[in-house]
């Protein structure tokens, strides 16, 4: 993702994609073609690692770029979403169709995740909302 005026701190790799630290405090996670499907407890786990090590153990506004998602069994939604306060204090997820909206609403509702959490399929309109949880 290409921001202007900002620019990566630090990046780390997960296990099913990579973590960004940027200048302005934005956590942006980017989803690798493919590593959805067969997705375990133990790469969410690595990725969990990845998002705390550039985080350098503080907590900060979170991007998720799921839009190449296309399956996350119910275990890894509630795993996802009982990690997410350890490294976040708020989550933004984009999305690209209409039943990825659909689905990842679901998953917010069932789990509750104990931040505030919002999809969007604009990145931009997803930083503003994420940048008035930070204030």
């Amino acid at each position: 993702m290409i921001r202007n005026g900002f620019h990566i701190i630090s990046t780390a790799q997960g296990g099913t994609g990579t973590f960004s630290k940027w200048s302005d405090g934005l956590l942006l996670y980017e989803l690798e073609a493919g590593n959805d499907v067969h997705t375990t407890i133990s790469d969410l786990e690595k990725d969990v690692s990845a998002a705390k090590s550039v985080q350098n153990g503080e907590r900060s506004i979170f991007l998720s770029d799921i839009r190449q998602l296309r399956h996350l069994s119910r275990d890894k939604q509630q795993f996802i979403s009982k990690q997410m306060p350890g490294f976040s204090t708020a989550a933004a997820a984009l999305v690209a169709s209409p039943l990825s909206r659909i689905v990842m609403n679901g998953f917010i509702l069932l789990f509750r995740p104990d931040i505030p959490t919002r999809l969007f399929d604009d990145p931009e309109k997803a930083i503003e909302w994420l940048k008035k949880q930070a204030t």
